[in-house]
């Protein structure tokens, strides 16, 4: 059975890499929340930075290049890509890469802009910005909805 006949799975791209590790940590719970948020919505979603965290943080050694390699496994069986766009998702080397391959795969990718979110300096989201990411999950129902039909006629 073709697990994409059964629920599209869709892939989050988030802008991880920066020479603070604070930010790093801020992105990936921004990244949680996010994922739980569509996650709640009905969505089903793989997010690499939600999922790998735990990984990177046992294992250090694991290089860039292979994370890269294991999300472009996962997203070339994904049916979208949602680009959570946050501050520096402009200059990620691994958002430019997933966003590559998509469009070379013939994956269609919706965009959640939350670049108005804003590193607060602790490493992890605040109790302000979970409604914010709540509302641009939400505003992604119609359009991966809109994405998956146009697929499918």
């Amino acid at each position: 059975m073709n697990p994409r006949a059964v629920s599209p799975i869709g892939f989050l791209s988030v802008p991880y890499r920066d020479p603070d590790p604070t930010v790093q940590r801020w992105r990936a719970d921004v990244a949680a929340n996010f994922t739980a948020e569509l996650i709640e919505l009905g969505f089903d979603v793989f997010s690499p930075i939600s999922h790998g965290t735990a990984i990177a943080t046992s294992r250090p050694d694991v290089q860039d290049r292979e994370w890269l390699r294991h999300g472009i496994a996962v997203l070339s069986n994904c049916s979208y890509l949602i680009l959570l766009a946050l501050p520096g998702a402009e200059r990620s080397e691994g958002v430019e890469h997933e966003l590559a391959f998509a469009e070379r795969a013939g994956i269609p990718v919706v965009v959640a802009d939350c670049r108005a979110l804003e590193y607060s300096g602790n490493g992890v989201c605040s109790p302000d910005e979970v409604p914010t990411i709540g509302i641009a999950a939400g505003s992604l129902t119609g359009k991966v909805e809109a994405l998956l039909n146009q697929r499918d006629s």
